[in-house]
C-alpha cells in the first residue's frame, strides 16, 4: 500500500514525466497490435514506377496492357482521360497526328529561333509571351485583350506541363491568341498554306468559352452521353444542325447560302448580342 501511496505522491508532484511515459508505452502497445496494417509489404501491393523515359519500354513489356492500361492503341473508353502518355505512345496512339508540330521543326533545326525574333514580334492584341524553365511556366509579357481562349490555352499547357511523364525542355516563345495572323516564328491557332514561319499550338475547346456559355470538352461529352442514352437513333431528327460565326469567311458564307430554308437543315449564324439566337 506504501507503494501505491508513494507512486501517487509522486504523481502529484511531477505529473509531466508519467504521463508521457503513459503515451509513449501506448504507442508502443498500439504500433505492436497494427504492426501488420502498417507493413510496408501490405500497403505497396502495387508496384510504382518513376514517370521516366528509361523505364517505359519496360513498364510496356512487364505489363500485358502497357503503361496505365495503355496497349499501343487507342480506346476512347479506356483512354479519353489518360493524360499521362508519352511521347511514344502518342504517336502510337496517334499516327500522323503531329506532322505539322513537326513541320516547322524540320524547317528551322539548322536556323534555330532566336531572341531577336522574339522581341520583334508585333505586340498586337491577343500576344502573350511566355517560358518554360525547370518544369515552371512564366507568363512574361502581354498586349491588349486576352480572351478566355489565351486562359485556356495557358491553362492547357500548363497541364500537360504536370501531366507529362517526361520533362519538358526549357523554351522561351511567343503566341497570339486572336484571329487571322500570319508570319514570325509564334505560335497561332491555324495557318495559311503560305506561312511556314508560324507555329501551330492546339484550339482551345478543351476548356469552357464563356462568352458563348460553351462548357468544357469533358462537360459536352457528358451531356453527349446522357442525351445518347435518352435518344436512342431511331428517335432522331434526320437534319443538319448548326450554330457559328461567318467571320467573314467564304466557305462559311457559301455553307449558309446552300443550306438556307432547306428541310434538311437547321444552319443559323450566331448573334454576339442576342442570347436567343
Amino acid at each position: 500500500m506504501a507503494n501505491i501511496n508513494d507512486v501517487a505522491s509522486a504523481l502529484r508532484r511531477r505529473p509531466y514525466p508519467f504521463v508521457l511515459a503513459f503515451l509513449l508505452l501506448s504507442l508502443v502497445l498500439f504500433y505492436g497490435s497494427r504492426r501488420e496494417s502498417f507493413s510496408p509489404g501490405v500497403v505497396a501491393t502495387q508496384r510504382v514506377h518513376a514517370p521516366t523515359v528509361e523505364n517505359d519500354l519496360q513498364q510496356d513489356s512487364e505489363h500485358p496492357s502497357g503503361r496505365f492500361g495503355f496497349d499501343g492503341t487507342w480506346n476512347y473508353t479506356r483512354d479519353y482521360r489518360n493524360l499521362v502518355l508519352t511521347q511514344r505512345q502518342c504517336d502510337l496512339a496517334f499516327p500522323g497526328l503531329f506532322e505539322e508540330v513537326e513541320r516547322p521543326v524540320k524547317l528551322r533545326r539548322e536556323k534555330k529561333v532566336m531572341r531577336k525574333e522574339l522581341d520583334d514580334t508585333p505586340r498586337l492584341n491577343g500576344f502573350i509571351r511566355a517560358m518554360i524553365f525547370d518544369q515552371q511556366l512564366y507568363i512574361i509579357d502581354t498586349s491588349g485583350q486576352i480572351y478566355s481562349r489565351g486562359l485556356a490555352t495557358l491553362h492547357a499547357l500548363h497541364r500537360a506541363m504536370l501531366t507529362s511523364p517526361e520533362p519538358l525542355p526549357n523554351i522561351e516563345f511567343t503566341m497570339n491568341v486572336d484571329d487571322r495572323l500570319e508570319g514570325h516564328a509564334q505560335w497561332l491557332y491555324a495557318r495559311q498554306a503560305s506561312n511556314t514561319k508560324t507555329w501551330l499550338m492546339p484550339e482551345y475547346g478543351f476548356w469552357s468559352w464563356p462568352e458563348t456559355k460553351i462548357g468544357s470538352y469533358g462537360e459536352a461529352q457528358m451531356k453527349a452521353r446522357l442525351t445518347e442514352s435518352e435518344w436512342p437513333w431511331s428517335r432522331k431528327i434526320d437534319k443538319l444542325l448548326w450554330r457559328g460565326a461567318t467571320m467573314n469567311l467564304e466557305v462559311r458564307k457559301k455553307f449558309i447560302e446552300v443550306t438556307k430554308e432547306k428541310e434538311w437543315a437547321d444552319v443559323k449564324t450566331l448573334d454576339w448580342h442576342d442570347e436567343g439566337v
